[in-house]
């Protein structure tokens, strides 16, 4: 009992270090050894959806979901969220519906069943709009409604149009009006910025700053950093397309102002497991990893 506690802890501790391949490894020797123990297989899955490694996520969240006891909504929803983007539409439909019938005001699920809705009809009778916006950064033209995933501004740089709100991508430079994040909520890629406020303002932590976060180890360096609700990426909305696969997330959502527990929610662990591998990295040796 001893021995599974000390490899799954490891495992959490190694996360929090983001030696993520590391991790992975320590969490299946820890299910070779111990195939019943539920939360490894959880954290593994978990880690796999972060990867977008999708058949091993979906293998790892089946056998957790197998024990009625173990049911979650949360892990439910992200189960869904994995069939959905391997294309087992009907699966992800009647897993968001269970998830519904354990939770009947879980938004995500609820949200994701109407996108599922919008997007099917969108493939069974095609959509001008969405014709229109496919592939494209800028559309320009006067407003005619809102389009997903897509801002309309009237005195834009480029003009009047709509401007996409997220452009996946690796960081190729500056680009007007947009602010690449390498780990932001949606992924690697360029954010537009909303209004004149700047993403990043470097310095040290002088008091609470409405709309942003002060981070001692941002990727930009200590300072504050614009809230990921600020972005209009994040605002408002629900699907965004993501490695070729429509991604089922909730933009709205809150997420705490601690960055590593911050992390870990937009990876969908639970409030449980997030508890557990903060306090392993608060009590963790680091002679361990050595």
């Amino acid at each position: 009992a001893a021995q599974r506690v000390i490899l799954y802890n490891k495992a959490l501790a190694l996360i929090q270090l983001d030696r993520i391949p590391d991790a992975i490894k320590e969490l299946l020797d820890t299910i070779r050894k111990y195939p019943d123990h539920m939360p490894a297989r959880e954290a593994l899955a978990q880690l796999y959806l972060m990867l977008d490694d999708l058949v091993p996520a979906i293998k790892q969240l089946e056998v957790v979901l197998e024990d009625p006891e173990l049911e979650q909504a949360d892990l439910m929803y992200n189960l869904g969220v994995a069939y959905f983007k391997k294309d087992r539409i009907a699966d992800a439909r009647d897993t968001f519906l269970r998830v519904l019938n354990m939770d009947p005001e879980h938004e995500r699920a609820i949200e994701a069943l109407a996108a599922m809705d919008k997007l099917l009809a969108m493939k069974k009778y095609g959509h001008a709009d969405a014709n229109r916006t496919k592939g494209r950064n800028f559309v320009p033209g006067t407003f005619d409604g809102e389009r997903d995933g897509f801002t309309w501004k009237e005195n834009g740089l480029n003009g009047a149009g709509y401007y996409k709100d997220y452009i996946a991508g690796d960081d190729e430079g500056e680009m007007a009006g947009y602010v690449h994040i390498p780990k932001g909520p949606l992924g690697k890629g360029y954010y537009r910025l909303g209004d004149d406020r700047p993403y990043y303002i470097a310095g040290e932590d002088t008091g609470a700053k409405p709309g942003y976060t002060y981070k001692q180890d941002g990727h930009l360096g200590a300072g504050y950093y614009l809230k990921d609700t600020e972005l209009p990426a994040c605002a408002r909305g629900f699907s965004i397309k993501r490695t070729g696969q429509d991604m089922l997330i909730k933009r709205d959502q809150d997420f705490d102002d601690d960055p590593e527990k911050a992390r870990l929610q937009r990876l969908g662990w639970s409030d449980d497991l997030i508890q557990r591998s903060l306090k392993v990295t608060q009590m963790r040796n680091v002679e361990v990893f050595e």
